[in-house]
C-alpha cells in the first residue's frame, strides 16, 4: 500500500476532465464518481508515470507498454491491508493489462 498526498493540481485536472466526460451509458453513480475517478487515475499516474490515455479499456500506458486500468474508491475511512479489491462484472472485458486500486479518504467535497 502506498499513501499519497493529493495535490491542487491533481484536483483541478480531475474536476477539468470530469466535466468535460459528463455521464456515461451504465455508470453506476450516474457520473457522481467521475471526478474521483480521474483523481485516482493522476494519483497513480504520480507513482508509476507512463502516459494518461483514457480509453474504454485502460487510461495509463505504461512506459514498457503496459496498460493500466485504474479502479478507484471514494472512503472515509484508512484501507485495511485484508480488504479485497474488486471490478463490476460488467467490466470484464476490458483489454488491460494491470488494474491499479486507488482508494481516496474523502475529506473534501468530490463531484
Amino acid at each position: 500500500m502506498i499513501k499519497v498526498d493529493i495535490t491542487d493540481r491533481m484536483l483541478v485536472l480531475a474536476r477539468k476532465k470530469a466535466v468535460e466526460m459528463g455521464t456515461l451509458q451504465n455508470s453506476i453513480m450516474r457520473g457522481a464518481g467521475n471526478f474521483a475517478g480521474f483523481l485516482g487515475e493522476f494519483i497513480v499516474h504520480g507513482v508509476l508515470g507512463g502516459e494518461i490515455n483514457n480509453t474504454h479499456d485502460y487510461d495509463i500506458i505504461l512506459d514498457d507498454g503496459r496498460t493500466i486500468d485504474v479502479k478507484t474508491k471514494q472512503t472515509t475511512v484508512e484501507p485495511k491491508l485484508h480488504y479485497d479489491c474488486s471490478i463490476s462484472a460488467f467490466n470484464i472485458k476490458q483489454a488491460c493489462d494491470l488494474y491499479v486500486f486507488a482508494r481516496i479518504k474523502k475529506n473534501f467535497e468530490c463531484g
